[in-house]
């Protein structure tokens, strides 16, 4: 606004010096001075743009008729500038102050608006932070309750899972009782529809029942026992003894055990029944393969056997067939248990010895458990001596029972292992030939004995290597073909049997594919021998570092363990 008013004095300074400017000057009077112009005021300083006054110049004399205007109007205008700047000032002040207050109320509002949007965002900001704090626990928190409904779900899904198994094992398990049941009462309905009690017979019945056990009743005995399984008129207890005689001659080892185990639960004092029910439990266990099913058979037969014994009538046969079913126990046993057995075995033979001298299978059953505690001694001599107390034992069987060809294997089987304990390679070769003379009057008497032809071939494999020892080398071909004869011939009667023995042969030959061929049939049949014995056989030797071979280590020694386990850990 300043510079306007400057601009509006300047124009009338100059419309008050424009006559004089326009006036000619006179061409023959000299010139005069022009009475001096007072001097005019400076103004007041302008803070913006200063507005400058022309000077004023030296004018030649006018006319008298016209003159220059009074000094007062120059005071005036000064006056009137004064007063026109010193208002303008006033209002500039004003002005200024106005705006300062403003702005001071702007600026304050705006610092106390700052403030409170600082607070604000300060505010917001926590709130923010402690929201997300809130989120992430609970996140954390749906999370942990997310992964533990996911667990119980699971845990349940396997309860539930393990609940529809057992009731699934339950279903089969009471399906089979009452297959069992519907089975045991057929066969109580079957033998109440049978036997016709005649008077012929009714004596032979009798000797029937004291006949001695182990030994194949007579062909007479066999249809009066059928005769009476088919009657109406005898009584209950002699129709299922009749019945169970024709099972056994017919080799039906589980029907028969049925009829023993009925007739105990009628007679449960009756020592036949006992021994009946126990003879077939373990012929039962023979056509077993599962170890856990042979253990449960014969310790029910153990028990059969040891009830029977109490009564006062039990024969001799009762003492004798126990100790053998020991000895079958301690087959599966080791350690301690094993030689606990042994002992039990050895003290039960015995006394059926004093009750009959002339019971063979006590003699028999006294010699293997001799032997078999002779394994569990470490010193030679111990060893020795009980290997040859076994041997007498055997001879003593054979002197009362020549046929029975068992103890001419078991006697064949004592002689070997004597021959093991010598260090003289003639003396050793004396010996496993008196073994294999052993075997050979075994298999005249029974020649389906499997057992006595596996036990001529592992003779005939020792004199092999006693040949290749002492440099025969055309004496050890010939001899271990003629093991392996003996091996075959084994397999052939009983598949199960044998494959060991083969094994060894093709091992000691060098043919490692058909070594690992027949031991992975024996692994199969469960026919192979201890890890222990596995990992003692010399025979063996050009395999051991076989990778196959120690695989086949390892599996067996896992079977055993597992075998341990289920009796106990013994």
């Amino acid at each position: 606004m300043r510079p306007a008013l400057f601009l509006l004095l300047a124009a009338i300074l100059c419309a008050l010096n424009a006559p004089a400017q326009e006036s000619p000057a006179p061409t023959t009077a000299p010139p005069q001075a022009a009475p001096p112009v007072a001097a005019v005021p400076p103004a007041a300083p302008v803070t913006t743009t200063p507005v400058q006054t022309p000077a004023l110049q030296a004018t030649p004399a006018s006319p008298p008729a016209i003159s220059s205007p009074p000094a007062t109007d120059g005071k005036e205008l000064t006056l009137l500038e004064e007063k026109i700047n010193s208002l303008e000032d006033k209002r500039i002040d004003e002005a200024t102050a106005s705006m300062e207050r403003s702005a001071s109320w702007f600026i304050g509002w705006t610092q106390i608006g700052l403030a409170i949007l600082g607070f604000l965002a300060t505010v917001l900001g926590v709130l923010a932070a402690m929201l997300s704090i809130a989120i992430a626990v609970l996140a954390q928190w749906a999370k942990d309750q997310a992964s533990g409904a996911i667990e119980s779900v699971a845990e349940a899904k396997k309860k539930l899972e393990e609940a529809r198994n057992a009731l699934t094992e339950a279903k089969d398990q009471a399906l089979h009782a009452m297959t069992a049941l519907a089975e045991a009462k057929e066969q109580v309905k079957e033998a109440k529809s049978t036997a016709r009690a005649v008077q012929d017979w009714m004596h032979q019945l009798q000797q029937l029942k004291d006949a001695p056990m182990g030994q194949p009743p007579s062909p007479k005995t066999i249809a009066v026992a059928t005769s009476a399984a088919n009657g109406e008129d005898a009584e209950m207890p002699d129709r299922l003894m009749a019945k169970a005689l024709v099972y056994e001659d017919e080799k039906k080892w589980k029907k028969a055990l049925t009829m023993w185990e009925a007739l105990v639960a009628l007679r449960p004092a009756n020592s036949r029944a006992l021994i009946g029910a126990a003879y077939c439990a373990g012929k039962q266990a023979d056509n077993e393969s599962d170890t856990a099913k042979i253990r449960i058979l014969l310790e029910n037969a153990c028990k059969k056997y040891e009830e029977a014994i109490k009564q006062d009538d039990a024969p001799a046969i009762a003492w004798g067939n126990l100790g053998v079913t020991l000895l079958q126990l301690a087959g599966m046993a080791k350690g301690e248990k094993r030689r606990i057995l042994l002992e039990k075995a050895r003290e039960i033979c015995k006394e059926a010895i004093k009750r009959d001298d002339m019971l063979a299978k006590a003699w028999v059953g006294l010699g293997v458990a001799l032997e078999q505690l002779a394994d569990t001694e470490r010193d030679r001599e111990k060893k020795r001596g009980l290997l040859e107390a076994a041997r007498d034992r055997f001879e003593e069987a054979i002197k009362r029972n020549d046929p029975l060809a068992l103890a001419w294997v078991c006697l064949g089987e004592v002689i070997g292992k004597i021959a093991g304990t010598e260090e003289d390679q003639e003396k050793k070769r004396l010996l496993w030939e008196m073994a294999r003379e052993k075997y050979k009057e075994a298999i005249k008497r029974d020649g389906s004995l499997v057992s006595a032809w596996c036990g001529q071939g592992v003779a005939l494999q020792f004199l092999a290597q006693i040949a290749r020892d002492l440099g025969e080398s055309d004496k050890w071909l010939e001899l271990l073909q003629q093991a392996e004869k003996m091996a075959q011939r084994a397999n052939e009667i009983d598949s199960r049997r044998g494959a060991y023995i083969l094994a060894c042969i093709a091992s000691l030959r060098g043919d490692k594919d058909k070594c690992r061929e027949w031991l992975e049939k024996a692994e199969k049949l469960r026919d192979l021998p201890p890890v222990e014995h596995l990992e003692e056989d010399t025979d063996m030797n050009p395999v051991r570092g076989e990778a196959w071979f120690k695989q086949l280590l390892e599996r067996q020694r896992a079977r055993e363990e597992e075998a341990d386990v289920e009796d106990g850990g013994a």
